[in-house]
């Protein structure tokens, strides 16, 4: 297993916005590039149901009229979510790398998976932690519980304030407290125990290492575990933060999932429109 990197420092700056033409004359003057995208808040809008996180419109096909373009562009989706999920929410078995469970994971380009991370002992611990939940945290009070088999969320959206507050604090120091193989990861309203080693930064740079690409790697998040990528890539990469205007290591911004589909459809339409031999 990696080994457990040190906690991202927070953000003070923030991004400007994506210049229109930056990703298109990236990808069709010094091709190859590798491209990847978180998918809750950056191809999926935030919604109250994690389960019902349909793409945005448009994002299932732009992401296969990138996969038709294998020899410019390398499509990577990185996610807390675990692959079952993935490839179901975006309909693509092959042509993609997925990264699930914040890298723990992967499922290769040809469609065929396997753990990047050793576990060790982390189903002992995952288990505590579901003993944990199950005794903890009460039906109907809003909480969802979403057991990734690697890692297990709770998410808190739609469950009132103070409780939300005591009960992730709870969470937090157990899983702290009580399974050393594990860490505490934070996102937009949900709280997550996940093996240690596995993060977003991690898993790009365990992309680039691998891929060994001379030009910068393209990152796009939306989200609290997403700054570990774009920490991770600071002065190396081109980031890219999804929605509100808020500090961050991404260097560029752009304001919704739907923008983040125009952009992607942008750099197909520049490959295919590129003139042969340039």
């Amino acid at each position: 297993m990696r080994s457990e990197r040190s906690p991202t420092p927070p953000a003070v700056e923030r991004p400007r916005d994506l210049p229109q033409s930056l990703l298109p004359q990236l990808v069709v003057r010094q091709a190859p590039v590798l491209i990847a995208l978180d998918y809750d808040g950056t191809l999926s809008p935030i919604v109250n149901d994690p389960f019902r996180a349909t793409p945005a419109p448009g994002a299932r096909q732009a992401l296969a009229r990138l996969a038709h373009h294998g020899q410019a562009v390398v499509l990577a989706v990185i996610s807390g979510r675990d692959i079952d999920q993935l490839r179901s929410l975006l309909g693509l078995d092959f042509g993609v790398l997925m990264l699930g469970v914040h890298g723990a994971e992967i499922m290769e380009l040809d469609g065929t998976r396997r753990l990047v991370e050793e576990l060790g002992g982390t189903p002992l611990a995952l288990d505590k932690v579901r003993d944990w939940l199950k005794a903890n945290v009460p039906k109907r009070a809003g909480f969802v519980i979403e057991d990734k088999r690697l890692s297990l969320a709770l998410h808190y959206r739609n469950a009132r304030g103070e409780t939300a507050e005591k009960l992730t604090r709870a969470f937090e120091a157990f899983v702290t407290a009580q399974t050393p193989e594990l860490r505490v990861g934070r996102g937009k309203m949900v709280v997550e125990a996940i093996p240690k080693g596995a993060d977003k930064g991690s898993a790009m740079r365990f992309l680039c290492e691998r891929l060994r690409f001379a030009t910068p790697p393209v990152y796009f998040g939306d989200d609290i575990t997403d700054e570990d990528a774009f920490y991770a890539l600071r002065g190396e990469g081109i980031t890219v933060r999804v929605g509100d205007f808020t500090p961050s290591w991404a260097k560029y911004r752009v304001p919704s999932p739907n923008e983040v589909v125009k952009v992607l459809d942008s750099i197909a339409d520049a490959l295919e429109h590129k003139a042969p031999g340039t």
